[in-house]
């Protein structure tokens, strides 16, 4: 990843991932004393004032030597192993074939699962191709897949911050949504579904088993892009806002 390589120019040592934990290692620095083993020591580094945002407070640890975004994959992380979910685990759930992926309530904690479906209490939001919405949400009058009642969504917050960020750049919305390269391209543009009634959705954490979990799901909560997602029953049209989203 480019962020380990940063960290290792940073560092003057060499960073691996464990296997096991996920977690960051220093494994060495080089200088006059030859070769130091640091196991998981970090340098005493001054803290970077924009991840300070991210971390909340103040003091030195992997995430100051790493940029604000990939500080906040980094913080995911950590957030995932002290809920219970650590590389490992992740590994396992992935190569697990679709339709026999475990509860997500059995690797996670239920705090976890509490504070980030939080997240969506305030609204929730879509973002499809001209072309599924006309075909599939406008034909059938509601969205979502009908075989197993479920929707990804993100909340709406999210969906504002991604559309600002991608500027209409339609491959930086596909990344950070989680769909491969080129997935929105051919779509005739795209169209952002907003609903803010959430209580009679059945907010729920995603397994990997919905029907619109592709190979590029990772169990969690967010999309490898770092966007928080959740699924919900079907939402009817006549409870949502369509908009269409200006794109390059």
């Amino acid at each position: 990843d480019d962020f380990l390589k940063e960290l290792e120019m940073k560092t003057g040592g060499t960073v691996e991932v464990d296997d096991i934990t996920g977690e960051l290692k220093l494994v060495n620095e080089t200088g006059e004393g030859g070769t130091i083993v640091k196991g998981d020591a970090v340098p005493e580094v001054e803290p970077i004032p924009e991840v300070e945002q991210v971390l909340g407070g103040t003091g030195t640890s992997w995430a100051d030597f790493m940029s604000l975004k990939d500080a906040e994959t980094y913080n995911n992380w950590t957030d995932l192993r002290e809920a219970g979910l650590d590389q490992a685990k992740i590994n396992d759930i992935i190569l697990t074939n679709k339709g026999y992926r475990p509860d997500p309530a059995t690797y996670l904690s239920q705090e976890y699962i509490d504070v980030h479906l939080a997240q969506f209490d305030d609204g929730v939001s879509v973002i499809q191709t001209e072309w599924a919405y006309s075909r599939y949400s406008e034909t059938n009058g509601f969205v979502g897949v009908p075989d197993d009642n479920s929707l990804f969504v993100m909340p709406k917050e999210y969906c504002d911050d991604v559309i600002s960020r991608a500027n209409g750049n339609i491959s930086i919305i596909e990344k950070e949504l989680g769909f491969p390269e080129g997935y929105f391209s051919d779509g005739g543009g795209l169209v952002r579904i907003d609903t803010l009634n959430t209580s009679e959705l059945n907010i729920r954490m995603p397994s990997g088993n919905e029907t619109g979990a592709n190979k590029l799901w990772i169990p969690g909560g967010k999309t490898v892009g770092g966007v928080p997602e959740a699924i919900t029953n079907t939402i009817p049209l006549k409870d949502t806002t369509v908009t269409r989203i200006d794109v390059d």
